[in-house]
């Protein structure tokens, strides 16, 4: 899908006006700026209104006709109001037109009433031919998806939403839509249904035994599904703590009396997070070395035993001491010594290597009792490092224990120093001491929280084990009515679907994270400042990475690398889906398409470096971009880079009336690529 122009008539502040977008590789990015209030929300909202019937106004979102229009019209009089889209799908070209016209009922009536509506489709074929689509809104939905409506059209909080730490909905749903998995969940949902319906029959029909096992899985399914419930109410509030945590941190930072200590203890912090996970990889050595060598210890007493009959055999004879006789023998034959000697037969030194060999016992047990040796001196050896490694590890997790304290204690000292702080700050009439009170009680309840999640995991794992044992036995059991055997059959076939349906779930979302994650690195690392990296987690979180450290970065150090790692995980989703559409393979539940992002007010409150950065992403998320800026915005950094490879901006101009009788309304404005009108 290719934008070619919109036009206007009386919808909200706009009587009427007309955008032509860019197109083009080189000049793909169409720039639309002005006052705050002057209409860039709007046009957004037109877009949305002509393809959805949906707006997204703060204040009296079912008025669109124009105040002007509806002042200067009579009672009455009907008003039309019209958006009109133009755009290329393929080959084909596409106007699309959605009207409603409003009839002022009295003089002082400005809002009117809905008399009509309508959407119409027309098209053009590549060789002229016209017509017009019978069901017009099916066919936008054909060539873009409701359901992909937020991630090509957007505005600053939704990439701000993406760029914080708890996204992993916004990530994982964004995913999801891409790819048309929630036609995939849909049909998990309805299975489990289906399941259900053929469970209550087959307990229609059972026998006793048969009725047993299924209250069983029934109370045990039910259990889960609470622990499941109460597992993502714990995770919601665990992410809403996190979040309201690192508010407070960011209020102790810009306060002057406590932010000092604030920075002071947000390193400790970090200190503290890195010997924390130097303590875990010690445990996990421990843990290692003790199962793999563990056994040593106990198994030297007996190894001890076997060399003691050993050397007795060695003191006898019956085993060589240091050389096996197919040594000797080669040597022998060779007709020279280890040393260098020549062994010619019948000379002394022959017979002294000779006399080496053993006739007492035969060369395989010659061979094994060497190997025995050989591995018990291994044993013996193994043992003592085994011994060392351990001891090292424990005195080495000891002063990392050390550490761990030592830093707690610090950073309980500084958080009874900010409690002390009952100075009042201007700005916000809170003082130190009152957020550090609610910090630590937010903290309290966050491991409190953590803890929940482990116990419902783990009460959910333990389910699913019993889970599993009931079903077994539930197929074991035998019925003699066949209706509880059909049942039976039919519950486990819709099972079966569900599992594997919800297996082609996983691993379709997880090809995609794979997919997106590999684009938003690379992009990100060209573009973005070198030290950071951007990745997709397994979690579906989307994170900065310190290079030098190796560690995520805190949402409010990284605020503009996490809006642009936002804006190039969107960009991810725009190739994939042209990737999608251009692929020579057929895909069960999305075929992609090629589409256009629009955005407003992509920069929010960056400084002009991240400004900067985030104008040389917007060109490269998709063949097409409409971006909405305000004149602040627009000017600096955000002018310079986007300039050169704008190909159509536009100045709003908003006229608030006067009292001569005209109208508040916004005038679009055309300018040249070099900033004139």
């Amino acid at each position: 899908m290719r934008l070619l122009r919109l036009h206007l008539l009386n919808f909200r502040q706009f009587r009427s006006g007309s955008i032509t977008f860019a197109q083009g590789d080189d000049k793909n990015v169409t720039v639309i700026h002005g006052q705050n209030g002057s209409g860039k929300t709007t046009l957004k909202n037109a877009l949305t209104w002509v393809l959805y019937s949906d707006v997204d106004f703060n204040l009296r979102p079912n008025k669109l006709a124009s105040q002007g229009a509806m002042a200067e019209a009579s009672s009455n009089d009907t008003i039309r109001v019209e958006v009109s889209l133009e755009f290329e799908d393929g080959d084909i070209e596409y106007e699309l037109t959605r009207w409603v016209e409003y009839q002022k009922q009295s003089d002082d009536d400005f809002e009117g009433q809905v008399i009509d509506d309508g959407l119409s489709l027309s098209y053009t074929e590549p060789d002229g031919t016209r017509g017009t689509r019978k069901n017009p809104q099916d066919a936008i939905e054909q060539i873009l998806p409701k359901r992909l409506n937020n991630l090509f059209f957007f505005d600053g909080e939704y990439i701000t939403r993406l760029s914080e730490t708890q996204s992993q909905g916004e990530i994982r749903e964004a995913i999801q839509n891409i790819m048309g998995l929630k036609i995939i969940e849909r049909s998990i949902s309805h299975l489990e249904d289906v399941e259900a319906r053929f469970e209550t029959k087959l307990e229609q029909y059972a026998d006793t035994e048969l009725k047993s096992l299924m209250e069983r899985r029934s109370k045990m399914k039910n259990k889960k599904q609470d622990h499941e419930q109460a597992l993502d109410s714990a995770k919601e509030t665990r992410d809403i703590l996190k979040s309201e945590i690192e508010e407070i941190k960011l209020k102790l930072e810009n306060m002057d009396d406590s932010s000092d200590l604030e920075r002071e203890r947000g390193e400790l912090e970090n200190d503290l997070e890195r010997v924390e996970e130097k303590i875990s990889k010690f445990n996990q050595d421990i843990e290692d070395t003790i199962s793999t060598k563990g056994h040593l210890p106990f198994a030297m007493p007996a190894v001890e035993e076997t060399a003691k009959d050993l050397d007795q055999l060695r003191d006898k004879g019956a085993i060589p001491s240091e050389v096996s006789n197919q040594f000797i023998d080669r040597l022998l034959k060779e007709k020279e010594c280890i040393c260098g000697r020549t062994l010619n037969p019948g000379s002394d030194a022959h017979s002294k290597v000779k006399s080496y060999k053993s006739d007492r016992v035969t060369e395989g047990f010659d061979q094994a009792a060497i190997r025995i040796i050989s591995h018990l001196t291994q044993l013996d050896s193994e043992r003592d490092e085994y011994f060392n490694t351990v001891t090292q590890l424990f005195n080495d997790r000891a002063e990392l224990r050390d550490r761990e304290q030592e830093l707690a204690e610090k950073i309980s000292e500084i958080s009874s120093r900010i409690e002390e702080i009952d100075a009042v700050d201007p700005e916000t009439g809170e003082t130190p001491g009152e957020l550090e009170v609610a910090r630590d009680k937010k903290s309290d309840e966050l491991e409190e929280t953590k803890e929940d999640i482990v116990r419902h995991e783990i009460q959910i794992e333990e389910l699913e084990k019993e889970l599993k044992r009931v079903n077994k036995d539930i197929d074991e059991a035998r019925q003699e009515q066949q209706e509880a055997e059909i049942a039976r059959k039919r519950m486990r076939a819709a099972e079966s679907v569900r599992r594997q349906l919800e297996g082609s779930f996983d691993n379709l979302q997880s090809r995609i994270r794979n997919w997106s994650n590999s684009l938003v690195a690379e992009t990100f690392d060209e573009i973005a400042t070198k030290e950071y990296n951007a990745e997709i987690t397994d979690k579906f979180e989307l994170r900065i990475r310190d290079k030098l450290e190796n560690e995520y970065l805190e949402v409010e150090k990284s605020r503009g690398e996490r809006q642009i790692a936002s804006l190039t995980f969107i960009g991810s989703l725009v190739q994939i889906a042209k990737e999608r559409y251009e692929s020579d393979s057929d895909s069960e539940y999305f075929t992609g398409g090629i589409y256009p992002i629009v955005m407003d007010s992509p920069f929010g409150a960056l400084d002009d470096e991240h400004r900067r950065q985030v104008s040389r992403v917007i060109p490269r998320m998709a063949e097409q971009a409409v971006v909405f800026v305000t004149d602040s915005q627009w000017r600096g950094p955000v002018a310079n880079e986007l300039s050169e490879i704008a190909g159509r901006q536009y100045q709003l101009s908003f006229q608030p009336g006067d009292e001569s009788g005209s109208y508040p309304q916004t005038i679009i404005q055309e300018e040249n690529t070099t900033g004139g009108i």
